[in-house]
């Protein structure tokens, strides 16, 4: 099924969802617009408007945001959660009867660099989410578009981090998390898209 018709089908039945909700606000067209443009020139992200789209229609913030950037900073708290999960996950691997931590020194190593790497994650994406929202509110004094993306850009390096540190040890494949990958590839996709809307003066 073609990646077009796999989001119309989904957001016609949020819509539906939506409708039948009460009286709620309904921002199903910001989302549906948000997530169609980021799979086009220059974003290029195709393979995931259905996953933009059911990820922000499933969190009840998407109908208070204004813009993009809104859009951009629930994804990046949800990223923020998925990240302290990691945190955890790696705790437990580490405490779990004590067999990585010490019959396994390299694992245990490798784990220890992902729990650094997702550890800092959690830390920077606070400040990823400081900078979004204070961009254009502070004027001069407020952080350049660059900083936008390049932040959340930070997020995929610490990904790719842990990955590497993991692959050639008996926990290789452990530390996958399709997910979070996601989530920073649309995060990055939503702060490029709120920049070029306010570029056009949108």
């Amino acid at each position: 099924m073609a990646i077009s018709t796999v989001v119309v089908m989904l957001l016609s039945s949020a819509m539906a969802a939506h409708a039948s909700g009460g009286g709620k606000k309904d921002n199903t067209s910001l989302v549906m617009k948000a997530c169609k443009n980021i799979s086009g020139q220059p974003f290029k992200v195709g393979f995931l408007p259905e996953f933009c789209a059911s990820t922000l229609l499933s969190d009840n913030r998407s109908a208070e945001a204004k813009d993009c950037r809104g859009l951009a900073l629930i994804i990046v708290d949800i990223l923020k959660v998925h990240a302290a999960a990691m945190v955890g996950k790696v705790d437990n691997m580490l405490r779990e009867g004590g067999r990585i931590a010490t019959k396994d020194k390299i694992a245990a190593r490798a784990l220890r660099l992902c729990r650094a790497d997702y550890g800092g994650m959690v830390n920077t994406l606070q400040i990823c989410h400081n900078i979004i929202q204070d961009f254009g509110r502070k004027g001069k004094h407020g952080p350049t578009p660059s900083e936008l993306p390049e932040c959340v850009e930070k997020m995929t390096n610490s990904i790719k981090d842990c990955t590497h540190e993991v692959c050639s040890t008996s926990v290789a494949g452990t530390m996958a998390n399709e997910i979070l990958e996601k989530l920073a590839i649309v995060s990055k996709a939503l702060i490029n898209l709120f920049l070029a809307d306010k570029k056009d003066g949108n």
